[in-house]
């Protein structure tokens, strides 16, 4: 028997995946020293094309972004917004997120277009549009649209 496992080097899993012999792992562990290689080279995983193309430097923007301004959408630029709608235009939460910010900045017509853009999309689940459609009735409640 091998007792060969493979682990992912990043979170994304599109990164080299290396290999160990389970056995070594295990034999050497009383005697290891901290930072020591026994990781097997030969049998690793190369990274993901992915990772060197265009829509993944979209996805690291889209991602980049959420990180940056999820607790401060109001300090991100039109600019900002317009990029990030650009790196992941096929997802609901893009729009979701862009009508959050012009809801921030009091545009009411284009947060009412973006909340709709986004339910236009496939949604994650039921109480994400939901979430969506009561954003929406409470503009409508509160400005007679």
């Amino acid at each position: 028997e091998n007792r060969l496992m493979w682990v992912s080097t990043h979170h994304y899993q599109i990164v080299k995946f290396v290999c160990y012999y389970l056995n070594k792992v295990f034999s050497l562990a009383e005697d290891m020293i901290y930072g020591g290689e026994i990781c097997v080279e030969s049998m690793e995983i190369p990274a993901d094309t992915f990772l060197y193309s265009k829509k993944y430097t979209s996805f690291k923007y889209f991602k980049d972004f959420i990180h940056k301004y999820k607790n401060n959408l109001e300090s991100a630029t039109k600019k900002e917004i317009d990029e990030f709608i650009k790196s992941n235009p096929e997802y609901y939460y893009t729009y979701e997120i862009a009508g959050d910010y012009y809801n921030l900045l009091g545009d009411i017509e284009k947060t009412i277009d973006f909340y709709n853009f986004a339910l236009e999309k496939e949604v994650a689940s039921e109480s994400e549009r939901k979430k969506i459609l009561n954003k929406l009735e409470e503009l409508n409640g509160n400005t007679g649209y």
